[in-house]
């Protein structure tokens, strides 16, 4: 980011029907998620932000939940 202080990860969420968007964590999110154990697993981003510009993607907000295999 400009100020270089901020983790910033961009990640490809996906489902079995081809469909899929970009997902972009901030901080602490960026620097805690583990993309090697989310592969074929099902994700949740509660309170993530659609934008529209250049096409659909969501982006995490400090209040948006994480979640892996949610029961």
């Amino acid at each position: 980011t400009k100020n270089g202080m901020t983790t910033k990860r961009n990640i490809i969420v996906g489902d079995n029907s081809g469909h899929s968007i970009s997902l972009t964590l901030w901080g602490k999110q960026a620097d805690n998620f583990d993309g090697s154990q989310a592969v074929g697993q099902v994700l949740v981003a509660r309170g993530a932000k659609l934008s529209d510009y250049a096409g659909k993607s969501l982006s995490t907000l400090s209040s948006t939940m994480i979640e892996m295999n949610p029961a």
